[in-house]
């Protein structure tokens, strides 16, 4: 059932850039609901998961600063990162569900999109990353 349910949510996703799912939150949330969402999600896991959930977003930070990343395609990045969690969970003694798995990709999502409205440069560093610039747009 997980391949499937995986492969359901992945092709669902394929197609889009992934930057362009975290501006797309920034865009219609403000930073209250990204607050409160996060909030709302990270506690509606169980409690196993809901303690490793900041080693879990840390692993992710770092990919917030490779402009390929954000260009990348959301279905690629969501087996991409349901990958690392599942691993870094089993290592740990969880066997997480097809569910878990898919809440946590949307508090990583939320995350990005949390620090996107801290920070004006992380959000333009993402636009300018799905976007190409405006030499990629005139020539490419």
């Amino acid at each position: 059932m997980q391949k499937v349910y995986d492969a359901q949510i992945e092709a669902g996703m394929k197609g889009k850039k992934f930057g362009n799912l975290v501006l797309y939150h920034m865009n219609k949330q403000s930073f209250e609901q990204i607050i409160l969402a996060l909030t709302g999600m990270i506690e509606s896991l169980p409690v196993q998961i809901s303690e490793e959930i900041t080693a879990l977003i840390d692993d992710s930070v770092h990919l917030g600063y490779n402009k390929d990343f954000w260009a990348d395609d959301c279905g690629n990045i969501f087996r991409f990162i349901t990958f690392m969690v599942k691993k870094k969970l089993k290592e740990k003694g969880i066997q997480p569900s097809e569910d878990e798995l898919f809440d946590v990709f949307n508090i990583i999502v939320l995350n990005f999109a949390y620090n996107g409205h801290k920070d004006s440069n992380m959000k333009k560093f993402i636009k300018n990353s799905v976007g190409g610039g405006l030499l990629k747009k005139v020539f490419g």
